[in-house]
C-alpha cells in the first residue's frame, strides 16, 4: 500500500548545443553568389560563426534572395530543396573526380564552439544531409579538434580521423538524413569540422539515378547540410510515479515561444503523464535552430511494486527477510535499517522504504509451520557379521528423505558401528532424527568337560556351557545347560544372548578306553593260505609301533599301522626259519605312557 498520490511538478532545461548558429539563419548579408564562406582570416561578409578551413569553397545558401536563385531556398544551382530547419543550409563537395588537375578535390565548413569539452564526458554530434547532384558517397564525418584545423594551400582531403563517421548511403535528393554520434571527450576540444576525409581511392560513388555503385567512376557528390548540433550526452531526464494513482506534470520552460511535444502537439506547455513514458520535448530557439529534450517516467521500482512477500517459518527456526529491490532507504518494524531482517517468531511486520520522493509501507507476515513429525526411531544394534534395516516406509510420498551417508531412501542398511542422521521434509519444512546403531559381538560359548569315553566299560561324560538366554544341544535338542553324554560323537551347542545375538559351538567325543594288543608268536609264510603273514588284533590302539630283528640284531621289519601284514620278507627276500626277535610299543588316547612288549617269534615253513 502507498500512503497518497500525487501529482509532480516540473520544468525542462534543455540540452545546450555548443554549436553556435547551427542551423545556418544568423548572416550578416544575404549571400548574392556561390561560395560565400571564408576563411577565418577575413571578415565575415555574409554567414556568421562559419569557415571553410582548405582551399575548398563551400556554398551558402539562403531563402532571403529573392532574386537570384542560384543561391537561393529552395532553388539554387545545386538542385532543388527546402531547409530541414528555418530558411538557410550549406553545400559542399565530398567527392570530385574529372581531371588529374583537380581530382580529390574536398570542401569543409568548420565552427568554433561555444565552449571548450571536458575530459571523459560524452558528447553526440548531429547534423542533416541532403544528396544533390548525379552521384553520392558515404563517409560524411564529423570532427572534433582542440586547435583550428586549417591549411589553405590544400584542395584535397584532410588527413584526421574524425571521431564521427557516416556509412549510411545517401541516394534519396528529396528527404534529409540524420547524422549522429557520440564520443567520449579527451578534454579541451573546441573545434567542430564537417566533410569527407577519405581520399577517392577508398571511395565507392553510388548513382543517385538508380541507387547503384556507378562503375563509371567519374563526377561528384556534392550534398546539402543543416541543423548542426554538439551537445553532452546527458542521461535523460527521469521521473518517477510512487503508485499507480500519480501523475508527473511536464511543463515548457519560460523563454521557449515555439516547441514541439514528441507526439507533434505545439499548444499545451504543460502536459500530465501517468503512465511510465519515453518520450521529448523539441524547444526552437529565436534563432530558428533547436535543441531537444528527453526524459523518461518510470515507476519506483522498489515502492510501485510489493517489497517484501510474505513467508514461511519452519518451528524452531529463524528466518531471514531480505527486500526483493532493495530501495535507498529503508526501516523494519523493530526499528532496524539493515539490509535484512531476521526474527523466529510468526506475526505480522512491516518496513518502510523512501525512493525518489516516494514513501511506501509495505506490510508482510510470517506463518508458522511444524516441523515434520518423527517416527521416533530408537537406538538399535546388530549381531557381528550381519546388519540391520533402519527407518521405515510410513511416511507420505510426498516427503524428502537424505541420510547423512547421501542416500535418499526411507529405510537403509547398516553393516558396521555408527551414527546415522535422517534429514526429513514435508512442503516446507525440515527434521532431524538421530539413530545410534552399534554392532555387537556373538555371544561366547564356553563348553567344558571331558573329550573322551570308553563305551566298552558303558562310561558316561557330562558337557557343561556357560549361561545364556537360550541354551539348546543337538543331535539331541536338549534345552539344558548340561548334557551328559555316553556315546562317542560330534555335539553342537546353540545359544542365544539377551540382544538376539546367536552363535554355535561344536565338541567332538572320542570312544578311548585302555588298550588291548595281541600278536602271535609264529607265523608260516609258505603260500598255503594259512598263517601266511603276520598280523596284529586289539582295541583302542592309537600309537603303535613295532620292530622285528633277526639274531644278529638287524632290523627286518618295522611299521606305524596297526593293520599292517609281514610275510615274512627283507628287502625283497624270503627270510628263512628261524626265531627273530621283536619290540612293540603302542597306547590309546587315555594312556599316559605307552605299553612296552618284547618277545620272539618264530618263522616256520
Amino acid at each position: 500500500m502507498s500512503l497518497f498520490s500525487c501529482v509532480f511538478y516540473f520544468n525542462i532545461n534543455a540540452q545546450v548545443n555548443y554549436v553556435p548558429n547551427g542551423s545556418f539563419e544568423d548572416f550578416n548579408k544575404c549571400p548574392t553568389s556561390n561560395s560565400a564562406i571564408d576563411s577565418s582570416a577575413n571578415n565575415f561578409i555574409f554567414l556568421n560563426n562559419w569557415y571553410r578551413p582548405t582551399l575548398g569553397t563551400p556554398d551558402y545558401y539562403n531563402g532571403c534572395n529573392k532574386v537570384l536563385n542560384t543561391v537561393g531556398v529552395p532553388q539554387n544551382e545545386a538542385g532543388y530543396q527546402f531547409a530541414n530547419e528555418g530558411n538557410a543550409y550549406i553545400g559542399l563537395v565530398t567527392y570530385y573526380k574529372f581531371n588529374l588537375s583537380i581530382d580529390g578535390y574536398r570542401e569543409y565548413i568548420q565552427v568554433k564552439l561555444t565552449e571548450k569539452l571536458v575530459a571523459n564526458r560524452e558528447y553526440e554530434v548531429t547534423f542533416f544531409v541532403s544528396p544533390t547532384g548525379f552521384k553520392s558517397v558515404s563517409n560524411i564525418s564529423a570532427l572534433i579538434t582542440s586547435n583550428k584545423v586549417e591549411d589553405y594551400l590544400l584542395k584535397t582531403e584532410l588527413k584526421y580521423n574524425p571521431q564521427v563517421t557516416n556509412t549510411e548511403l545517401f541516394v534519396d535528393s528529396s528527404i534529409w538524413y540524420k547524422v549522429t554520434g557520440v564520443f567520449k571527450a579527451a578534454g579541451g576540444e573546441n573545434w567542430l569540422t564537417i566533410g569527407n576525409f577519405v581520399n577517392d581511392n577508398s571511395c565507392t560513388p553510388i548513382s543517385l539515378a538508380n541507387g547503384k555503385p556507378d562503375a563509371n567512376l567519374l563526377g561528384q557528390s556534392y550534398i546539402y547540410i543543416d541543423n548542426v548540433s554538439l551537445v553532452e550526452t546527458l542521461a535523460k531526464r527521469t521521473f518517477y510515479l510512487c503508485n499507480e494513482n500519480d501523475s508527473v506534470r511536464i511543463d515548457i520552460k519560460n523563454g521557449f515561444n515555439k516547441f514541439e511535444w514528441f507526439d507533434g502537439d505545439t499548444l499545451n506547455r504543460f502536459r500530465y503523464f501517468k503512465n511510465e513514458s519515453n518520450l521529448w520535448i523539441k524547444n526552437y530557439l529565436a534563432s530558428g535552430s533547436n535543441i531537444i529534450d528527453s526524459i523518461q517516467i518510470l515507476k519506483t521500482p522498489n515502492i510501485f511494486n510489493k517489497i517484501i512477500n510474505d513467508t514461511n517459518i519452519c518451528e524452531g527456526e529463524s528466518v531471514i527477510v531480505k527486500l526483493k529491490n532493495n530501495a535507498p532507504q529503508y526501516e523494519w518494524s523493530d526499528n532496524t535499517k539493515d539490509s535484512f531482517f531476521t526474527t523466529n517468531n510468526a506475526g505480522k511486520y512491516w518496513i518502510i522504504a523512501k525512493e525518489n520522493g516516494c514513501i511506501r509501507i509495505d506490510t508482510f507476515e510470517i506463518n508458522l509451520r511444524p516441523k515434520p513429525l518423527l517416527l521416533n526411531y530408537s537406538d538399535t544394534f546388530f549381531c557381528k557379521n550381519e546388519s540391520i534395516e533402519i527407518g521405515n516406509n510410513n511416511y507420505p510420498n510426498n516427503y524428502t528423505f537424505i541420510w547423512n551417508n547421501g542416500l535418499k531412501t526411507e529405510q537403509i542398511t547398516v553393516n558396521k558401528t555408527s551414527i546415522n542422521i535422517l534429514a526429513i521434509k514435508d512442503k516446507d519444512c525440515w527434521n532431524y532424527d538421530t539413530i545410534n546403531v552399534v554392532e555387537k559381538d556373538k555371544p561366547q560359548i564356553n563348553i567344558t568337560g571331558p573329550r573322551f569315553l570308553c563305551e566298552d566299560n558303558s562310561e558316561k561324560i557330562t558337557l557343561k556351557s556357560n549361561q545364556f538366554l537360550k541354551n539348546i544341544w543337538y543331535p539331541s535338542n536338549e534345552l539344558n545347560l548340561n548334557l551328559e553324554v555316553n556315546k562317542a560323537g560330534k555335539y553342537w551347542h546353540y545359544v542365544m544372548d539377551n540382544f538376539g545375538c546367536q552363535n554355535t559351538d561344536t565338541i567332538t567325543i572320542k570312544d578311548a578306553c585302555n588298550p588291548i594288543f595281541y600278536m602271535p608268536n609264529a607265523f608260516s609264510p609258505n603260500a598255503d593260505n594259512l598263517n601266511d603273514y603276520l598280523n596284529f588284533t586289539g582295541k583302542y590302539i592309537d600309537i603303535f609301533d613295532i620292530k622285528i630283528y633277526n639274531r644278529w640284531g638287524e632290523m627286518v621289519f618295522e611299521t606305524n599301522d596297526f593293520n599292517a601284514k609281514w610275510y615274512g620278507t627283507f628287502n625283497n627276500n624270503t627270510l628263512p626259519v628261524d626265531v627273530y626277535f621283536y619290540t612293540v610299543k603302542y597306547a590309546s588316547f587315555i594312556s599316559t605312557e605307552p605299553e612296552i612288549l618284547n618277545g620272539t617269534l618264530s618263522i616256520i615253513r
